[in-house]
């Protein structure tokens, strides 16, 4: 079995990936001050239309600097002078020391743990606002970062989501930024939807390219549009690659821990991509390189008995240490929001590109669903791709969907799929774990 510090001697691509997530602030704030680029914020991953546009997509976390920064920076100026993979030898060998195993296990852990920590600082920031108090973790993390970092966008760009919270949560957001725009869905029952569907969804895709223009002082043509959906196509079949196909064999390029935190992190960073579409299918393309290698010459974990556990949902926000409880367990967590909502659903690019955009968005609509019926459906595709062998049902608290919701999903998932879930409530990250573990532990001794 790999070891956290082997894990980071031969990740040097998960290294890239995160100092590019965590470590780009500076150069958000170059493209938007000396570059002149439109900075549009979102929180569903539909980058494409904006890179499209010529505009930089951007999480506003992004835009704040993490506590890390100065290895991370030390780090990045490596990566950039010798190459990612001699980076990973220089930290092999810096993990020779005794005290470079700790630096290392610390750095390792610092990336995805910096990243909880920024965002229950956001939610803090909510709290003392006195903002949705009944509102959920993800809901207040929004909060916190639209008020912060806000006032720097150029656009908000998003779908109107079927939460009434959110809806009224967008309401507000004309306080904290310049510009708002909206994509809404038409709603239609499950199944295909019809042409008048289609038409109105490609009157929305329009709507929302003419606000990018205006926005950028850019045209978006045709042959933007199906460049933009070819590279963010791209993206999509190596994330799949790794949450599915890597994902799911009985030896991995790493310790269970670390996979799933490398689930974590496409999590994210899938949503903008970085702020950079090209370099973040390179990262994808390297991780993906990098695993096979690893895998290759028998670099990592023999996990053929680790029980395969899906977490979710987890878009309200969830506990991370979930995954270390299974992991110790001999489980292996599988995070995937972004598959079962159709978002990594290939955009077609033959033909009118304005109506294969709308086609795709409308595939999304379809899988978050008008109705809890076909959320839960969704998220249950999860649950079948990964092959699963047991559920984590995280409830955030304040979440009106999901709590009417879980009925339906558990009795589908363990009568028709004979699988067993645990379900744990979730308010912020490192409260109630007890409960949490002992949900986790009870779940774990009935596989």
């Amino acid at each position: 079995m790999s070891t956290l510090h082997e894990d980071m001697e031969h990740f040097g691509s998960f290294l890239r990936m995160a100092i590019h997530f965590l470590h780009d602030r500076s150069n958000l704030k170059r493209m938007k001050v000396k570059e002149k680029k439109a900075l549009v914020s979102m929180t569903y991953p539909f980058s494409e239309i904006v890179f499209a546009a010529g505009a930089i997509p951007v999480v506003p976390i992004r835009m704040h600097e993490f506590p890390n920064s100065q290895y991370l920076s030390a780090i990045s100026s490596a990566g950039n002078l010798f190459g990612w993979n001699n980076t990973a030898k220089l930290v092999g060998i810096i993990r020779q020391f005794g005290a470079g195993r700790n630096l290392i296990k610390n750095i390792f852990h610092d990336v995805v743990s910096s990243l909880f920590a920024k965002y229950n600082e956001m939610v803090a920031i909510a709290d003392a606002a006195g903002f949705a108090p009944d509102g959920c973790y993800g809901l207040r993390g929004l909060y916190g970062m639209f008020a912060t970092k806000g006032k720097n966008l150029s656009l908000n760009l998003n779908f109107l989501y079927r939460c009434s919270a959110y809806v009224k949560f967008c309401e507000i957001l004309n306080d904290f930024v310049p510009r708002s725009h909206y994509i809404d869905w038409p709603i239609f029952p499950p199944g295909q939807p019809s042409e008048a569907n289609i038409q109105y969804m490609m009157q929305e895709i329009e709507s929302t390219i003419a606000v990018l223009e205006d926005v950028t002082g850019n045209s978006v043509t045709e042959a933007s549009l199906r460049d933009a959906a070819r590279v963010s196509n791209e993206c999509r079949q190596a994330y799949k690659e790794i949450l599915l196909n890597i994902g799911k064999q009985d030896f991995w390029p790493c310790t269970p821990s670390t996979f799933s935190e490398v689930l974590t992190l496409l999590n994210v960073a899938f949503i903008d991509c970085c702020s950079n579409q090209t370099r973040f299918r390179d990262d994808l393309n390297a991780m993906v390189k990098e695993m096979r290698s690893n895998i290759e010459h028998g670099i990592g974990t023999d996990v053929s008995h680790y029980k395969k556990v899906v977490m979710q949902p987890i878009f309200g926000g969830y506990e991370p240490e979930v995954q270390e409880m299974v992991t110790e367990l001999r489980g292996r967590v599988y995070y995937g929001e972004w598959y079962s909502f159709g978002f990594l659903n290939d955009i077609s690019l033959d033909g009118n590109m304005v109506r294969n955009y709308a086609e795709h968005y409308l595939h999304i609509s379809g899988c978050t669903g008008c109705s809890s019926v076909q959320m839960q459906d969704s998220f249950l595709d999860l649950v079948r791709a990964v092959d699963a062998e047991a559920v984590i049902y995280s409830m955030p608290f304040g979440c009106r969907d999901m709590t009417s919701c879980f009925r339906y999903y558990r009795e589908k998932l363990t009568r028709e799929l004979e699988i067993p879930v645990a379900l744990v409530s979730f308010t912020r990250m490192g409260e109630g774990l007890e409960q949490v573990k002992t949900r986790v532990q009870a779940l774990m001794e009935m596989l």
